[in-house]
């Protein structure tokens, strides 16, 4: 299974779609089927290139029939669906090659996504009133999904805690981030944290504004401090911020 590629990590995998596609693409085994998570122009080619060449059979997630109903999974966010696009896809692939996968047992499954694999911070709410939210998505395709369904999230007003690490292609992030939400910029407590003063500078070039606190939980309880119960607060930029409130 491939999923959904994005410009991240460029620094191990390649500064192109393309040059990480390659890299993607040496899982490909001989003769074993594989599902590409979403069909993208400047991947396609190569993935359907080394399929071929390998004799393995080359399957795209939204192309693939499901025989059983849509689940409820207790992951929220919106991208989530095409992550479970791609795993429904596989499943079927499986059944296909005489894998015993009944309808109940794939469904409890996806049902116990968290309980089973521990993952968590992804469009995990931790408070109501007001709502706190916070989600790992770090790149701009993981973003985009976010912040449009942040928007969508009912709310008097919008609170960001923001954090990011050095490594990020900032450029294409900021962009990305609602001009109409109050920013706490706060540094995540690892070595390649970027410094919030610098996060908060660079900001403001996008029309980003808000104040620089020393630590993670400073920023929160300063949001927490200053929403009204029908505000939303959501803290994110990294997986190292979302770790220090959960």
């Amino acid at each position: 299974v491939i999923t959904n590629i994005g410009l991240d990590h460029t620094a191990f995998l390649g500064e192109t779609l393309a040059k990480i596609a390659t890299e993607k693409a040496g899982i490909i085994k001989p003769g074993i089927p594989v599902i590409i998570g979403e069909r993208q122009t400047e991947t396609t080619p190569i993935f359907y290139a080394q399929a071929m060449r390998l004799q393995s059979q080359l399957h795209f997630a939204e192309d693939i029939a499901i025989s059983y109903p849509q689940p409820e999974i207790p992951l929220k966010g919106n991208y989530q669906r095409k992550n479970i696009q791609t795993v429904q896809a596989a499943i079927e692939i499986l059944k296909e090659r005489g894998f015993n996968l009944s309808t109940d047992t794939v469904l409890k499954g996806l049902q116990k996504t968290v309980q089973n694999t521990g993952l968590i911070g992804r469009w995990q709410i931790l408070s109501e009133h007001p709502v706190i939210i916070c989600d790992t998505a770090h790149n701009a395709a993981g973003l985009r999904y976010v912040m449009d369904q942040l928007q969508q999230t009912h709310h008097r007003k919008l609170h960001i805690v923001w954090g990011m690490v050095s490594d990020k292609e900032r450029s294409k992030i900021w962009p990305l981030l609602p001009g109409n939400a109050h920013y706490y910029f706060c540094c995540p407590d690892i070595p390649r944290g970027l410094s919030a003063q610098m996060l908060c500078e660079e900001a403001s070039l996008y029309q980003l504004y808000g104040e620089v606190y020393l630590s993670v939980n400073a920023a929160l309880e300063a949001a927490r401090i200053a929403a009204h119960p029908d505000d939303v607060i959501f803290v994110g930029g990294s997986t190292f911020v979302v770790a220090e409130v959960i």
